[in-house]
């Protein structure tokens, strides 16, 4: 039942494939840098 909903939401929608490092796993690298260098 799921997977009919989300065809007839997504059946005219566009991708958009974006590349590059996420804010989210930006910082959690860099608190995991800082921590180390603790």
């Amino acid at each position: 039942l799921a997977t009919a909903m989300l065809d007839r939401l997504l059946h005219h929608s566009i991708i958009f494939n974006l590349k590059g490092e996420s804010y989210q796993l930006r910082e959690k690298r860099i608190q995991q840098e800082k921590k180390k260098d603790q």
